[in-house]
């Protein structure tokens, strides 16, 4: 005797499926809402770092477009003076005394423009406490001092008047003796003739400085209580971002750290990193792209920087060639994200639990009459359809399932007495099917070989039809020693097309008894079904005349598929399309002819074949009917009967526990010439 299964209560059992849903959904949720917030917080505050860049970028550009501005100021009236020394040198006075961000300013002219002063001379000024005027101006041209081969010189001759050139980084040891950086531009003569190169010099001290009262401004903390903070290594090491600027071959123009300044270079350090994602960030920079590294999904990805988890973000400075760099650590962008992820999913927590406790007590109380309706209904099942059910007042599913059960007793009795009539009926209905079936065989020929009597000739046919009923047709009879036959597919399934079926082979058999060529035969038929055809069913048709003397055989084809020659070959019978028949009256369908070698087998079937499926819908398809006809065929087993069975094993085995979709017809005849 069996166990009984413990009792387990419905309302228990919902409450701990809600709990188990919502702890899942809740929990999914709760993790894609963090993701989502966090990811878009990191993006959001990348996107600022990038407008700080821009920011950065400007201000830069700022400083040095007030250095080209007072170049270009200048520069005519210089060109003016080149002759006289003592108005150029007022002119370099103006040009620093109104310019804050000027150094110094050199005028360097060409190889012994000057011949009575010398190979080299170069008038440059620059701020002196020490002299009257506050401002220094002195010729420092010579053969130590070579500014003939300085960069600022050499590429001022060739640079643009309208744009100048900015050099990279290096150290003056005869004018500012300074760090500097140099605007330069060349300065032509009364005659158009490029003479002289004006140099403008910007201070990479006060480069640095303005690069760290923006660092200080912008990328800042605001979780950072005091700026003593700030000042604290450790808490600049996690969390302060801070900038840097680059000069075209990777050396460092401004940096926190001033000994890095001309002496380290970026390129060189991430060649020695094992991060892999700081050499991207290298070829990007040597591109001049303004961006920062994100993964293929568009999100921001972080490197390991100097042996910090940091965000990179780098823009190319106009005009000048320079990178400027910003590093944050990843800390300081992700933070704000995680915050927030997990404040909301703290809240979503605390929703859910006041959720389930709501869901326990409501669940309890709303499935009570459950369980007496429960054991009411069950009587019912026994048999005792008169038993009283119990009265719910509130009007909700539960209401609705007592008055169903209600009406169930009502019902019930009525439904075992239809249930008997019915089944009566169905029993009637498939016997009538099965006779339908039997008759449809009949018309059918069903004895093979059909001519024993002869050995010219060998026919074998099959018909599997998809239901009781089906639609296929083949037919062949003898006369006047020439062999008649046909096949034929009518669209659709079941009864109505084996009616049309049934009425396509008699008209083929009335109207070929008189008529011999295919095509007549053919068109006959075709107006024939046309009239009156208002279901608008059509049937694909091929009929064929064989004569047995001399293999010569007429054919016409009715949109079905071409029969196969197996004998010398394998390979489809040429037919022209046309339509199928019983689609447009008094249509001209066309008339062609062959000779069939001996030993030829001529081999038809309908689409049920060549369209059969597998359970995943694959076709057996023509090109498994050629293969199989030409194994046949070398193993000389092509005779009719052989070749219907080999192919109907082999379409059985291609569909396996697929339902068969389509009635199997095929038809193989075989001229022996005898």
């Amino acid at each position: 005797m069996s166990k009984k299964k413990k009792f387990r209560s419905f309302s228990s059992r919902l409450v701990r499926w809600l709990t188990l849903s919502l702890l899942i959904t809740i929990g999914a949720v709760s993790y894609e809402l963090y993701m989502l917030v966090a990811s878009s917080f990191t993006e959001i505050e990348c996107l600022n770092r990038m407008n700080m860049l821009d920011y950065t970028n400007e201000s830069i550009n700022s400083r040095l477009s007030f250095v080209e501005l007072a170049a270009k100021n200048h520069d005519v009236l210089i060109e003016q003076s080149l002759n006289n020394r003592k108005e150029l040198e007022e002119k370099l006075r103006d040009m620093i005394q109104e310019n804050p961000h000027i150094t110094g300013v050199g005028i360097g002219f060409i190889d012994n423009y000057f011949p009575q002063r010398g190979r080299w001379y170069e008038l440059y000024a620059t701020r002196d406490s020490t002299d009257a005027t506050g401002i220094k101006v002195e010729q420092i041209g010579s053969e130590e001092h070579n500014y003939l081969r300085a960069e600022w010189f050499t590429k001022g001759l060739k640079a643009d008047k309208e744009n100048g050139y900015w050099t990279d980084a290096y150290f003056d040891d005869s004018g500012a003796k300074d760090l500097l950086t140099t605007y330069s531009m060349p300065l032509c003569d009364q005659h158009g003739k490029v003479v002289a190169v004006l140099g403008t010099d910007v201070s990479l001290k006060q480069l640095q400085e303005h690069l760290k009262y923006i660092d200080e401004k912008n990328y800042n903390s605001w979780w950072f209580s005091s700026k003593d903070d700030l000042n604290k290594d450790e808490t600049r090491e996690r969390y302060a971002a801070y900038s840097f600027i680059l000069q075209r071959d990777g050396r460092y123009l401004a940096h926190p750290d001033s000994k890095r300044l001309l002496r380290a270079n970026l390129y060189d350090e991430v060649e020695l990193s094992k991060d892999t994602l700081d050499n991207q960030i290298a070829d990007s920079i040597k591109l001049g792209k303004r961006a920062y590294l994100v993964d293929k999904d568009g999100y921001a990805l972080k490197t390991d920087f100097e042996g910090v988890s940091s965000y990179i973000f780098y823009g190319p400075v106009k005009r000048t060639g320079w990178t400027t760099v910003i590093v944050t650590p990843a800390m300081a962008i992700d933070i704000a994200g995680y915050f927030v992820g997990i404040l909301v999913v703290i809240i979503m927590v605390i929703g859910m639990i006041v959720a389930l406790i709501v869901c326990h007590f409501v669940v309890r109380h709303a499935t009570k009459p459950l369980k007496r309706l429960a054991q009411l209904v069950g009587e019912v099942g026994d048999g005792n359809f008169d038993v009283q059910l119990p009265d719910v007042k509130n009007h909700d599913e539960i209401r609705l399932l007592r008055d169903s059960f209600e009406n169930m007793q009502e019902s019930l009795s009525h439904y075992m007495d239809e249930l008997k009539q019915r089944t009566a009926e169905k029993a009637s209905m498939q016997s009538e099917l099965r006779i339908a079936h039997n008759i449809q065989m009949a018309m059918l020929p069903k004895v093979f070989p059909p001519f024993p009597e002869r050995n010219d000739i060998d026919i074998f046919g099959q018909l599997t039809p998809a239901k009781g009923v089906g639609g296929d047709l083949f037919d062949f009879y003898l006369r006047d020693e020439k062999l008649f036959f046909c096949i034929g597919d009518v669209s659709g399934k079941g009864i109505p097309a084996s009616l049309v079926m049934a009425v396509t082979r008699s008209l083929f058999r009335n109207i070929s008894k008189h008529v011999n060529k295919p095509d007549t035969i053919v068109s006959a038929l075709n107006n024939a079904i046309v009239e009156g055809n208002d279901s608008c069913m059509f049937v694909t048709l091929f009929v064929g005349v064989l004569d047995l003397s001399n293999g010569h055989m007429l054919y016409c084809n009715a949109g079905h598929d071409a029969p196969m020659l197996i004998g010398q070959g394998v390979g489809p019978l040429l037919c022209d399309a046309n339509l199928p028949v019983g689609v447009i009256p008094n249509f001209n369908f066309s008339l062609q002819e062959t000779e069939v070698s001996p030993q030829t087998t001529i081999f038809l079937y309908t689409d049920g074949l060549n369209e059969a499926e597998d359970i995943n819908h694959a076709q057996f398809g023509n090109k498994r009917i050629l293969k199989l006809a030409t194994e046949l065929l070398a193993k000389k087993q092509y005779q009719p009967q052989p070749l219907i069975e080999q192919m109907t094993e082999a379409v059985h085995q291609f569909v396996g526990n697929a339902e068969q979709s389509d009635d199997l017809t095929m038809l193989a005849i075989q001229w022996k010439n005898n």
